[in-house]
């Protein structure tokens, strides 16, 4: 009977240690799961990323008779004042003939060699609400931080997947190391708006009505989560940080939830 008596007490102390062991043990990866940040006044600068292509400036080369001996191909590589190729001339004569730039042979067609220089250049194509924020003169930024500078913008347009887009040019401040038609990404610095409310964007709760902050006193109930959401306004973003608008938000201190935990919830 003692055993007994002993088992009855045993068994509801062992049940509350292992509770209070998991819901510890809960608390320590919801914490890990969760860190914080502020709503905060500040500047931001939005940019827009896309692919710029490296290019270069061709040039032609005709002649007038038949090949006799080509040992180039397209992609290969020549220096100034090379031969391209022999031809016979109407008269019979094997003439030379020579590129005056240093290149890449882009097409041997017909009577037409096309050398592409190695004076690189990029180009961009922008939708058409990026593209009207554009200027000439302004610095962007290629790949391995190179700086680039808009040199001109296409007049015509192009419809691509029902989009429209506009073509821009821009001069490189440092050519080393790229390569004809490499493409990378390009930041473009549309504009910079200043006092406005800023947050880290992986600080956004996004909704099917749109996108909240999750206040940080949640983590001290850890339920009735929609009570700790408020609302706000995307006005711009770009991969880290957002401008929002809302009300009583500035200083207010707001959850970052990682995506594991935030699919539990939103569960």
């Amino acid at each position: 009977m003692k055993k007994k008596y002993l088992l009855l007490i045993i068994i509801p102390v062992i049940i509350i240690c292992c509770a209070i062991i998991l819901r510890n043990m809960g608390n320590t990866l919801l914490l890990d799961s969760v860190s914080f940040t502020y709503v905060e006044k500040g500047s931001f600068r939005q940019e827009y990323r896309t692919y710029a292509t490296v290019n270069g400036h061709q040039h032609f080369f005709y002649f007038n008779g038949i090949i006799d001996n080509c040992s180039r191909c397209e992609g290969d590589f020549i220096e100034a004042d090379s031969v391209i190729l022999e031809y016979l001339s109407q008269e019979g004569e094997k003439t030379e003939l020579k590129s005056d730039v240093a290149g890449f042979i882009a097409e041997i067609n017909g009577n037409r060699v096309t050398v592409t220089d190695r004076n690189y250049y990029l180009t961009a194509r922008l939708p058409l609400d990026k593209y009207s924020l554009v200027t000439e003169g302004m610095v962007c930024m290629f790949s391995q931080g190179i700086r680039a500078t808009v040199t001109g913008k296409e007049s015509y347009r192009i419809s691509e997947n029902g989009r429209t887009y506009g073509g821009i040019t821009l001069s490189l401040e440092n050519t080393d190391g790229l390569l004809l038609y490499q493409q990378a990404s390009l930041i473009i610095p549309l504009n910079t708006v200043n006092d406005v409310l800023t947050v880290k964007r992986e600080a956004l709760w996004e909704r099917n009505d749109g996108y909240y902050l999750l206040k940080a006193e949640w983590v001290n109930s850890k339920n009735d989560i929609d009570r700790y959401l408020v609302k706000v306004r995307v006005m711009m973003a770009d991969d880290e940080t957002a401008v929002i608008t809302g009300m009583d938000i500035e200083n207010m201190k707001v959850c970052i939830v990682d995506d594991t935990l935030k699919g539990l919830l939103n569960d």
